[in-house]
């Protein structure tokens, strides 16, 4: 009786109990499906006891269902975290590009798009894959972030007006 938050006509309400359950389950999804179960039940009944020395069950329940969701997003966090250390392998700082970034985005394009070996592009690879190597990879010549959405239009074949005219160029097919 000392540890029963509430009771009706149907069933008792223990949190103590209702814990020991929540926290015998291993996914995350059903110990909130659970303890909402719970607290809808608790509040749909009709109450005969409510026990004074201890917490509301409700609130229990919602406090539990708040830190399982701040737990789940904390470890989400830490996995990209963790993910992004070992895909990085190399710790590197991004390099600073002192010519214009259309310039450095059309040797991506030319590399891709223009010049081919065996009849396969020098570099292979979508569009996106490029857009992240070189915005994860270059500042601007004022150590500004480069825009993704601007080096993705840059690599749009029909898109030719954002790319450098051909007096500035850097011609990658004299240097291979």
């Amino acid at each position: 009786m000392q540890y029963i938050n509430a009771e009706c006509e149907e069933r008792y309400f223990s949190f103590r109990e209702v814990k020991s359950k929540v926290n015998a389950m291993g996914d995350y999804t059903d110990k909130i499906m659970f303890l909402t179960n719970e607290k809808f039940d608790y509040e749909q009944a009709s109450i005969d006891f409510i026990n004074p020395k201890l917490p509301d069950y409700s609130d229990q329940c919602q406090k539990e269902i708040d830190q399982i969701q701040h737990l789940i997003r904390l470890t989400d966090e830490f996995s990209k975290q963790q993910m992004q250390k070992n895909t990085n392998g190399i710790p590197f700082n991004k390099l600073k590009i002192n010519c214009n970034i259309n310039q450095l985005v059309d040797i991506f394009y030319q590399l891709h798009r223009e010049l081919f070996t065996d009849g396969k592009p020098i570099i292979d690879g979508n569009i996106n894959d490029f857009v992240a190597v070189i915005v994860n990879s270059f500042t601007d010549k004022d150590g500004r972030e480069l825009s993704p959405e601007t080096v993705k239009t840059m690599l749009t074949p029909s898109k030719s007006d954002k790319r450098p005219k051909p007096h500035k160029r850097i011609d990658i097919d004299k240097m291979l």
